[in-house]
């Protein structure tokens, strides 16, 4: 609950603005509003980037994925180590063997597709579940920090080249991008910053990210009006000015708008509790 908390308000306030900046696309918004509310658009594949560019469409990715969770939560409850790592063996065949299919059949991609989105989910559960089970991080840490954060850095830039190089081949992409994010997760667990984490400044980005990212969806025509009134055109100014309106509007909106809702619906469920 506390999570649809934190997702739900911006993501609605976003549907509403949306239209603000596309009057013309008034009886589609009307239509569809049902689906959005409902956090389900990511259901109908070839609803992808029809309304809001496919950026409240991968929030409704995460919200079938909040929903799904207890079902994933129950089995990793009940499963083993070895199970789990089983059950990450089967969710790779199958994410990696569907796009073959696909190509093969020349049938619509998986990328929009919320089953395949839901193995990913389960994928990455089940890898932390595997992960934050009977560990020692203290000794852990001590041993690998180093090794582990070069290791990040390597399979990172690995990761960025590869797909400039090779971005345009599924085989690439899909055998060995998912064992090499997964490598950088597994690492990541060894990796510590306490200056970074205890950061007051990094914190704050980190909670406005969300609305950041929402922001985008009409930041652009926001950003060319601006260009236009002050007459300029190149490239790092559209960039600045994007960038400076953009962190602006994330944290007007999280300050005023998201931040009061969330302590009055927290403080609901508590006095229900």
């Amino acid at each position: 609950m506390k999570r649809m908390i934190s997702i739900l308000p911006a993501y609605y306030l976003i549907h509403i603005i949306w239209l603000i900046f596309n009057r013309k696309m008034l009886a589609d918004w009307i239509f569809l509003t049902p689906i959005e509310l409902l956090g389900i658009q990511s259901a109908y594949n070839t609803l992808f980037g029809v309304v809001h560019n496919g950026g409240t469409w991968f929030v409704s990715c995460i919200l079938i994925c909040y929903f799904i969770y207890p079902l994933i939560h129950g089995i990793l409850k009940k499963t083993s180590v070895k199970t789990q790592g089983i059950l990450i063996g089967i969710v790779y065949f199958i994410c990696v063997y569907s796009y073959f299919v696909v190509n093969r059949f020349q049938l619509e991609g998986n990328y929009a597709n919320p089953f395949f989105r839901g193995l990913e989910f389960a994928f990455g559960s089940l890898l932390a579940a595997i992960l934050t089970r009977n560990i020692d991080w203290k000794e852990e840490l001590r041993k690998k920090k180093m090794p582990a954060t070069v290791l990040c850095l390597l399979l990172g830039i690995f990761v960025i080249a590869g797909c400039y190089r090779f971005g345009r081949l599924v085989f690439f992409k899909i055998i060995f991008c998912i064992p090499i994010i997964a490598g950088m997760i597994i690492l990541s667990f060894f990796v510590r910053n306490r200056f970074l984490e205890n950061s007051r400044i990094l914190l704050y980005f980190s909670t406005i990210s969300y609305y950041f990212f929402l922001i985008q969806l009409f930041l652009w025509k926001v950003s060319s009006r601006v260009m236009k009134l002050l007459h300029l055109s190149r490239n790092r100014y559209k960039i600045m000015i994007s960038f400076s309106i953009c962190l602006a509007l994330s944290i007007l909106i999280y300050e005023f708008f998201d931040k009061p809702i969330r302590k009055k619906a927290e403080n609901f469920i508590q006095k229900k509790q």
